[in-house]
């Protein structure tokens, strides 16, 4: 226990300081037997020594799979993975997670120490828990690339599939803000015949503007040069 101690000691000198910061002592099969004070309450988790609670109840079903493997993968490299996960606090949100590898005695149980947090920050999590209440399904398990945006074309919510889309991770696609400033400045963007196309002529801002739904194809070019084609069909929600 002594170096898996010093391993812990060592990954918790790297952590970025910051105040959400989830963090947690696993078993192979996700039991949880130690956690800070910030995951205890916000995941509303009894006192471990008492009660056990695996972590893969709080997991959405969807990526229960995909923790699990990185779980293996973790213990197989001797190492560290990040995956992001939707966690349960009343709802599910997207958060990060590190999975860290610690040594253990022959025989003995594998323990993993898991670092988290929210890749929403806390005004983007209030619109997001808004949209979720209706639109939950979309968000969770869209089978295409879902983007909700807000009546500026700010990015409130996506899924897993629209990051595919874009060759990219939720947390980089949340950290995008400001997006008619990029549109106009750092991304290039053109419709089918090659014309550029204004922010304010986006398929979502026109479906805005006039409360009609929009289809449109337009060409996105990547941070890597890469152009992708995509199909936008993008209709207003008056309710939200």
């Amino acid at each position: 226990m002594k170096a898996s101690w010093t391993r812990l000691k060592s990954i918790i000198s790297a952590i970025p300081r910051r105040d959400d910061l989830y963090l947690t002592l696993i078993d192979e099969d996700g039991i949880i037997f130690n956690a800070n004070a910030n995951m205890l309450r916000s995941f509303e988790i009894e006192n471990p020594r008492l009660v056990k609670t695996n972590f893969l109840s709080l997991v959405h079903p969807m990526h229960v799979a995909t923790f699990k493997k990185i779980i293996k993968q973790v213990e197989e490299n001797k190492d560290s993975a990040s995956v992001e996960l939707y966690l349960e606090n009343s709802y599910y949100h997207p958060m990060k997670w590190m999975v860290n590898y610690l040594p253990h005695a022959p025989g003995s149980k594998r323990i993993y120490f898991c670092l988290g947090y929210t890749i929403l920050d806390n005004a983007r999590l209030k619109k997001f828990n808004m949209l979720a209440k209706k639109h939950y399904q979309l968000i969770m398990e869209g089978p295409a690339g879902i983007i909700f945006h807000d009546k500026n074309g700010e990015l409130i919510a996506a899924n897993q599939q629209t990051a595919n889309i874009f060759n990219t991770s939720l947390e980089k696609l949340y950290q995008l803000k400001d997006i008619s400033h990029r549109w106009k400045s750092k991304w290039l963007i053109t419709n089918e015949q090659g014309q550029p196309v204004p922010f304010d002529k986006a398929p979502f801002m026109k479906a805005l503007d006039s409360g009609k739904i929009q289809k449109e194809t337009i060409r996105i070019q990547l941070e890597n040069g890469e152009n992708r084609w995509i199909r936008f069909y993008s209709q207003p929600l008056p309710d939200d």
